[in-house]
């Protein structure tokens, strides 16, 4: 049998070629027989649009000062600081009254761009307050329910 060794030249070269495999598998998922994986350029893509549909504060405006439509973006938010009525542009429907303070956003909604109303208060001001109750006695407890003594009854275990 005869040994073949490699000289000096042939030694680089393999060395090179080890070099170059390995910076592909580093670099690269084909090194790893990975066919179906998106590319940093996709990801970055996904990445953007991502993040172009998170909502963007965009201030505050009385709601006849809002934006057209058309000059909008879908995930731009407004505050406004007046009580309004909803109208058709609203997924909402029309005729929905929101206080000042609620927030709006434009949305897609099947190709067309619309308001959808994100946040409103609930005014509880028709509710009883904790100050219009007065504490109540043992005595009217007692009243209501009757008290046991009266009733003849034990309570039974």
């Amino acid at each position: 049998m005869v040994k073949k060794y490699l000289d000096e030249s042939g030694t680089a070269s393999v060395i090179n070629r080890i070099k170059a495999d390995f910076a592909k598998k580093a670099n690269t998922l084909e090194g790893y027989d990975i066919g179906d994986a998106y590319t940093k350029e996709e990801c970055d893509e996904k990445i953007a649009a991502a993040v172009s549909s998170v909502y963007k504060p965009m201030g505050s405006r009385a709601f006849a000062n809002l934006p057209a439509l058309s000059s909008v973006s879908v995930g731009d938010v407004y505050n406004v600081s007046d009580d309004f009525t909803t109208t058709d542009n609203f997924l909402e429907g029309a005729g929905k009254n929101f206080p000042a303070g609620t927030n709006v956003v434009v949305v897609d909604s099947g190709g067309q761009k619309m308001w959808d109303v994100l946040t409103g208060m609930v005014d509880l001001s028709d509710y009883a307050k904790l100050d219009d109750f007065e504490p109540i006695t043992a005595a009217e407890i007692d009243a209501m329910w009757g008290d046991e003594e009266e009733s003849g009854g034990e309570e039974q275990a």
